[in-house]
């Protein structure tokens, strides 16, 4: 049957309504507390699932009903699919289940997701906030992301500044890039990796290149680097977006306009804008035509992280605060303080356990102001210091 659904116009309630929601509304404290079940070495897809489930902000678009599948005329929506999980974690049924329609979507979307072999929970990430957007954005031109105003741009882009300075002129050029997640190194580079034979002559194929719950392929060659070494191989995130925000020499001459000539120059990266989520993802995995490496070095992160020094503005002010205080060692002047409002709050956490090869995904969340343990279809109650502690 032919089925007509009212547009009905916005209602916003107003204070008062507010306040009488809040205080005759009855919160069943396991609401959103659901197992995924592992449907084939999903696991990388379950944890990504549960940290949209509990996403506050992606929580009161699609519970607030801004996307009905029911409405929708899009073929292999994502957001629906997306739509759908939410009625079923928010239903008060508490069995596990099977995200089969949600896992078919992406597999007809992405094709090189499909199918049952190993896959990155960072990658999966990435392919499904595009098919989100591409879900959700109303542009004709959906490439363009830069004039999207989509939910999942509203949560989870923010901008990156990119300053290259001329070494010899001091000219610098600005660029400026959307991004959807910050990917951090945990090591230098010039950290020398321990000497290691390798068992096969075969090159490793580089696109094979992610983990779940599955065993090596003969004839390649994993090794798991421990980063050396003891207690000091412990870093903070800290110590991480340092490493990303700090002026780097460029490998290759750059053209200077002003110089008109190939020029040294340095490049210095910056957060121009910060979005409301912030997803910060760690590179553990390293590739070469020889060896495919996991780096298990444990990396410390912290509840509330303030990204006020990593900021544009105060990278710009920090710089210039420099050059005056040795111009002017008597009138030193202080760093910029810190921001409130670049605060953010850890709510979920993605780990991976194992190798590269034999691993698998598990997922802290906080829900309802504890943390819970998402393994599969297996939900724990865990510790903030269990949170803290775990390699991410």
């Amino acid at each position: 049957p032919n089925i007509k659904y009212l547009n009905c116009p916005e209602w916003l309630p107003t204070e008062d309504e507010a306040e009488k929601i809040r205080n005759n509304s009855l919160l069943l404290r396991c609401s959103g507390l659901r197992g995924l079940r592992n449907l084939g070495s999903t696991c990388f897809m379950n944890v990504i699932i549960q940290s949209f489930i509990h996403n506050p902000l992606l929580r009161a678009h699609f519970l607030g009903d801004r996307h009905n599948y029911k409405l929708c005329k899009n073929t292999l929506c994502l957001a629906c699919e997306l739509d759908k999980l939410f009625a079923q974690f928010y239903s008060g049924d508490h069995t596990p289940f099977g995200p089969c329609e949600f896992l078919y979507v992406v597999w007809k979307t992405e094709k090189h997701m499909a199918g049952y072999q190993q896959q990155d929970a960072h990658e999966f990430l990435i392919c499904a906030l595009d098919q989100l957007h591409q879900s959700c954005c109303m542009l004709k031109n959906r490439d363009d992301s830069s004039k999207c105003k989509c939910i999942i741009h509203q949560i989870f882009s923010g901008s990156l500044r990119s300053d290259v300075t001329c070494t010899k002129c001091g000219t610098v050029s600005v660029k400026e890039d959307l991004f959807m997640d910050l990917s951090l190194d945990i090591k230098d580079s010039s950290i020398k990796k321990p000497s290691r034979k390798r068992k096969h002559k075969k090159d490793i194929d580089n696109d094979h290149n992610d983990t779940d719950d599955s065993v090596a392929n003969e004839g390649e060659y994993v090794s798991s680097l421990n980063s050396s070494l003891n207690d000091e191989s412990i870093i903070t995130l800290a110590d991480c977006l340092n490493r990303f925000t700090i002026p780097e020499k460029i490998s290759e001459k750059y053209m200077c306009t002003n110089c008109n000539s190939y020029q040294d120059a340095t490049k210095q990266l910056s957060l121009k804008t910060l979005p409301p989520v912030l997803c910060i993802s760690l590179k553990r995995f390293e590739h070469s035509h020889i060896t495919k490496t996991k780096i298990e070095t444990m990396i410390k992160i912290p509840c509330e992280l303030d990204l006020t020094p990593y900021t544009s503005p105060s990278i710009i002010e920090n710089s210039k605060r420099e050059k005056y205080n040795e111009a002017h060692p008597n009138k030193k002047i202080e760093s910029v303080p810190l921001n409130p409002i670049n605060v953010y709050q850890l709510f979920a956490v993605t780990v991976h356990n194992g190798g590269l090869e034999t691993g698998h995904y598990t997922a802290y969340v906080k829900c309802h102001g504890e943390w819970f343990k998402f393994d599969d279809q297996t939900i724990t109650l865990a510790t903030e210091q269990e949170v803290l502690a775990s390699n991410v």
